[in-house]
């Protein structure tokens, strides 16, 4: 049990990374780029991670296979930000969320099948699978970062090209306070910073703690084999979907009732978005007794 949490909890402590270095590397040389290098070096560490021999050369693989890949979640929000309108902010945030727990569910379920007809290893082949379809779509990937796209048009007419310093520092210690120290710091000193946190960190554990104990009570309590128990994630893409369809029509009906009956401006309207998670935090709580009490 301990080496099965280590081998997921460790792919995801890579992930947290990514946040701390790729609004770095994205500042030099935009998104695309990053993208592309970010897909196969990750699939280099999951093939890594398939034919190694021992546990530890598994999770070694494992935890840079998250560090190399972390950035795709990261950039994936700017480059929705990039090329979609403010007004449309929780409908592409709908869709993101819903595909991230689309793939973590469609893991197990898939990985049911594979470990029962091949061995474990073909789970990380699959991930290979996935990346490598992933990263031939992204090569026709165009730029999307305003402070990249001028500099490569500068680039290629040949001409000197002068911006003002990147927001995200621009020597190390300015780097380090910026993703380092000034979040950290907001999260004892900001309370609203603070409370959203927790709340991030409690929904993420609960999310993901279900992917341990899920498949190990289905297996041991009730019997269910490796097909039955990634079957049983088809519920959490279910959800996922209904959450998203949710979320998009509370958005689209409030913002539009606030601006158009109140007279909001947009920078107004931002804080009634957060109430499809007021909503979700208590509907989150009551389905955690409902497990509990049927279990």
């Amino acid at each position: 049990m301990t080496q099965a949490i280590l081998g997921m909890s460790l792919y995801l402590f890579g992930i947290t990374f990514a946040p701390i270095w790729t609004p770095h590397a994205t500042e030099r040389t935009g998104r695309s780029l990053v993208y592309l290098c970010s897909l196969p070096i990750c699939g280099i560490f999951l093939v890594g991670a398939g034919v190694a021999r021992t546990f530890a050369g598994v999770a070694i693989c494992r935890f840079f296979a998250g560090f190399a890949g972390g950035p795709c979640l990261v950039l994936i929000e700017g480059t929705f930000a990039d090329i979609w309108s403010a007004e449309t902010t929780n409908t592409y945030y709908a869709f993101l969320g819903t595909a991230a727990y689309i793939g973590a569910a469609c893991g197990p379920l898939a990985g049911g099948y594979v470990v029962t007809a091949y061995c474990w290893r073909w789970t990380q082949y699959l991930s290979c699978i996935v990346i490598a379809a992933s990263f031939l779509f992204a090569i026709g990937m165009p730029e999307t970062y305003q402070r990249e796209i001028p500099r490569r048009r500068a680039r290629r007419a040949g001409k000197p090209f002068h911006q003002e310093p990147a927001q995200s520092g621009v020597t190390i210690p300015q780097m380090l306070r910026v993703t380092v120290l000034d979040p950290v710091r907001m999260v004892f000193t900001e309370p609203i910073v603070a409370l959203a946190s927790a709340m991030l960190i409690f929904n993420f554990a609960v999310v993901f703690q279900w992917f341990i104990t899920v498949p190990v009570v289905l297996s041991s309590v009730y019997g269910f084999d490796l097909e039955r128990v990634g079957l049983a994630f088809t519920t959490a893409i279910a959800g996922a979907v209904l959450a998203a369809v949710c979320n998009i029509a509370i958005e689209q009906i409030s913002t539009g009732m606030l601006m158009k009956n109140r007279g909001m401006t947009m920078a107004q309207v931002l804080e009634y978005r957060l109430v499809p998670a007021m909503l979700g935090q208590f509907l989150v709580t009551a389905s955690l007794f409902w497990i509990g009490k049927h279990k």
